[in-house]
């Protein structure tokens, strides 16, 4: 399942509320993917030898607003703040 979860409220968002999915790319390992209010995205991966996270304590993220960057290896209070950065990022329509 690739659908992004969409996350419309304006508190920031808590590791916990996070859905995971298997990601389909791997045989092991998990997948988030989010949508926010301001149609930015992300995409959470972790615990396959393939993405750079372990998928317990670190992650990897990949977002509407820095693609292709990738960031590797973050823990849950870096992955959480990147995400809550993108959530809170004014949209187009607000500019």
């Amino acid at each position: 399942m690739n659908k992004y979860q969409k996350i419309l409220h304006d508190q920031d968002v808590k590791f916990a509320e996070l859905l995971w999915n298997t990601n389909c790319l791997f045989h092991s390992g998990k997948e988030a993917k989010v949508e926010f209010s301001n149609g930015e995205w992300c995409s959470i991966l972790g615990g396959d030898s393939n993405v750079y996270g372990d998928g317990v304590e670190t992650f990897e993220l990949m977002t509407s607003v820095h693609t292709p960057e990738v960031f590797g290896w973050l823990s849950k209070k870096d992955l959480m703040k990147k995400i809550n950065d993108v959530k809170n990022r004014k949209g187009i329509e607000d500019e």
